[in-house]
């Protein structure tokens, strides 16, 4: 009922979408970069397809921020924000490459930045604009567990076999792993929250968006079954593209009553926690034990060693969360009962007051029977 809903609202959006200027001017900007890409002798330099790219991305972020005071929620205003700064990290890294080129002292650098990057791109999906007021204490509570769950991975497929093994890692496939997982996670919560969010604008804002990490990811696929970047520049290029049209989707859908807005509940942050902590067992599982061999064996061992220390740290980071919520709620219940104590004192009062009244109106009746009968 929900998916119908929000598709049989969908044509309504397109007049104002063919009508934007970012719109049209993404269109013709993949147009562009996929004609650059059929040429064989560009598609090889990586130096002008990073500068295409650079170019769309500025695009995208201009399209985030662009009539952004229009927005009502401020929430929905910091959420397009940080897709912009998430773009701003890509470009930076890419501007590196671009005047440093593939040299190994930068692979670190630029990795930190996408790194930097996808950290932006999990706090935009853990922000969920569509309940703003269900977000009060969101920085303090989620903030820790995803900084570590990003930084982590950052360490899993960069620092470590750039320290043990940097062969490997200078053959760049440690960091496609990186995204790859990510993106992934990124496609299946975006997925997850517009199955339950009850705002039609929002569900479809993120079935949308959710296609631009889904993009990302046929990206990272088709570059290494291929062996070549110019397929996975197709499909970069296609997520960036996705990404204008829904930064400008977002004025061209009806905002939806405060009761929507809010309605939902907010997801358990040790919970979360617990998630982000299972994360790298499965990953290293299904990469050592489970033979995908997809990355070098020295670095196995320091692998299982952080494995070790990503669960215990996310594990207490857990344990810290869920007792500060049962603190919230504690509190919380303590100013119900004074709240329902004062009620209740003031439902007292108010019969009594009924009562009080009560007796002065049957006082003043039987004083005006006794006037009526004396002579």
């Amino acid at each position: 009922m929900a998916v119908s809903e929000t598709l049989s609202s969908a044509p309504r959006a397109l007049p104002g979408m063919l009508q934007d200027r970012f719109v049209h001017a993404a269109i013709l900007g993949f147009v562009l970069l996929a004609s650059t890409l059929a040429l064989p002798s560009l598609r090889t330099d990586p130096a002008v397809m990073r500068t295409c790219t650079t170019i769309f991305l500025v695009l995208a972020s201009t399209a985030s921020l662009f009539q952004i005071g229009q927005i009502r929620q401020r929430i929905e205003r910091a959420f397009w924000r940080l897709i912009a700064a998430a773009n701003g990290f890509w470009i930076a890294a890419a501007l590196i490459r671009i005047f440093y080129g593939d040299v190994s002292q930068v692979y670190a650098i630029t990795d930190l930045g996408f790194s930097l990057y996808y950290i932006c791109l999990v706090l935009v999906v853990e922000r969920q604009p569509h309940a703003p007021r269900l977000r009060a204490q969101w920085v303090s509570v989620h903030l820790p567990a995803i900084a570590v769950f990003v930084f982590g991975l950052f360490a899993y497929f960069i620092l470590i076999p750039a320290r043990f093994n940097p062969d490997a890692y200078q053959a760049s496939l440690t960091s496609a792993y990186l995204y790859a997982t990510i993106d992934l996670f990124l496609t299946g919560r975006l997925l997850f929250l517009a199955r339950g969010c009850r705002s039609v604008r929002w569900r479809r804002l993120y079935l949308a968006l959710a296609i631009w990490p889904a993009l990302m990811v046929a990206g990272d696929v088709a570059a290494n079954v291929t062996n070549s970047m110019a397929w996975g520049n197709y499909f970069y290029a296609l997520a960036i593209l996705a990404l204008t049209v829904v930064a400008r989707l977002r004025h061209h859908v009806p905002e939806d009553d405060d009761e929507a807005n809010l309605s939902g509940t907010p997801p358990e942050p040790g919970a979360q926690s617990l998630v982000y902590a299972l994360v790298f067992p499965i990953v290293h599982l299904g990469i050592y034990r489970f033979g995908f061999d997809v990355l070098d064996i020295p670095s196995q061992r320091p692998r299982e060693t952080l494995v070790f220390f990503w669960i215990l740290i996310l594990g207490t980071v857990a344990v810290i969360q869920h007792y500060y919520r049962e603190r919230e709620a504690k509190k919380l219940a303590a100013g119900n009962a004074i709240l329902n104590q004062e009620l209740a004192w003031r439902e007292r009062l108010e019969v009594e007051t009924e009562a009080l009244i009560a007796e002065l109106e049957e006082k003043n009746a039987e004083l005006e029977r006794l006037k009526e009968s004396e002579p």
